[in-house]
C-alpha cells in the first residue's frame, strides 16, 4: 500500500501546515533565535487496502508489514541515529492539507505541530489519554502528536538504528500495530516518526532528516510492504532431504553453450 495522506509538523511554526510539502522531515534544530525545534513525521495507508491484501492475497497466512521510506537528503546527523514510529492516538482523526513548509503567509488548512484540523481546530490531546498513550513535548510550544507505546502487552515502539554509514532509508518493522488495526483493536490514524527525545529541541547541532513524501515526483514515495510465505510443495514418491549439507543440480546439464566469432 501506498499512502492515503502525509505531512510534517514542526515546533518552529506550530500552527503551520505542510501537507502537500515533496519532502517529510524529522529533525532536532536550532531556529535563528536560538531555540531548540523539532519535526516530525506523519504517515497513514488505507485501512480498506490493508484489509484487501491481508483478507484475499495473504489469507490465514502469517505475515510481517514494513514500513519504507527513502532519504532525499540529511544534515548534521551524529555518528549512531535512531528513528522512533508510534501509531498515531486521535479520536478525531487528523487532516491532510494543503500547505507546504514556508509558505507566507502561513497555511493552516491541515494538521500542524498543534492541532489536527483545518484552522488549528482540534488540539491534539494531553489529557484523559487511554493506558499505553503518550506525547512528549515543551511547555512552550504544546502540541506534536499523540501516539500508543503500547496497547495491552502488545509493545508499539518501532526503532530503527543507523550507524553513520548506513543509507538512513527506512525499513522499519510495524507488523504489530498493523495487526491491531486490522482486526480493530485501536484505530488506525497512521504512523508518528520522530527523534528521541534526546536529539529534538536539541541547540547543539541541525539535525534534519528530509524524506520522499507522497506528493513527490519520483519514483520514491513511502510505503507499507507485506510479506508472507505461501509456499507448498509435494514430495511425490522421494524422501525427504535431512542433511543440511546438499548439492542440487540439472539432470544431464551440458552447461552454456558458448558462441564467438
Amino acid at each position: 500500500p501506498v499512502t492515503i495522506r502525509d505531512a510534517f509538523i514542526f515546533s518552529e511554526a506550530s500552527s503551520s501546515n505542510a501537507g502537500l510539502d515533496e519532502i517529510l522531515e524529522v529533525g532536532g534544530y536550532i531556529d535563528i533565535s536560538g531555540q531548540g525545534e523539532t519535526s516530525r513525521i506523519l504517515i497513514q495507508f488505507s485501512s480498506t487496502e490493508i484489509a484487501n491484501v491481508v483478507t484475499n492475497k495473504i489469507g490465514n497466512n502469517n505475515y510481517s508489514a514494513s514500513l519504507g521510506l527513502y532519504l532525499a537528503d540529511a544534515y548534521q546527523i551524529p555518528v549512531n541515529t535512531t528513528l522512533f514510529a508510534y501509531p498515531v492516538y486521535s479520536t478525531t482523526g487528523w487532516d491532510n492539507g494543503s500547505g507546504k513548509y514556508g509558505d507566507i503567509p502561513i497555511n493552516n488548512s491541515g494538521v500542524s505541530w498543534a492541532a489536527q484540523k483545518y484552522g488549528g481546530s482540534t488540539p491534539w490531546p494531553t489529557s484523559m489519554l487511554p493506558a499505553g498513550v503518550t506525547y512528549y513535548t515543551t511547555g512552550s510550544k504544546p502540541g506534536g502528536g499523540t501516539w500508543y507505546t503500547a496497547s495491552g502487552s502488545t509493545n508499539l515502539e518501532f526503532t530503527q538504528s543507523n550507524p553513520i554509514n548506513s543509507t538512513y532509508d527506512v525499513y522499519m518493522n510495524v507488523t504489530d500495530a498493523v495487526k491491531l488495526w486490522n482486526n480493530g483493536s485501536i484505530s488506525n490514524n497512521g504512523f508518528i516518526l520522530k527523534l528521541s527525545s534526546s536529539l529534538e529541541f536539541n541547540t547543539t547541532s541541525s539535525i534534519r532528516l528530509k524524506y520522499f513524501g507522497g506528493d513527490t515526483n519520483t519514483i520514491y514515495p513511502p510505503y507499507l510492504e507485506f510479506k508472507w510465505d505461501d509456499s507448498s510443495y509435494s514430495i511425490g514418491s522421494l524422501s525427504t532431504l535431512n542433511n543440511s549439507i546438499a548439492t542440487v543440480k540439472i539432470n544431464n546439464n551440458n552447461g552454456p553453450i558458448v558462441t564467438g566469432k
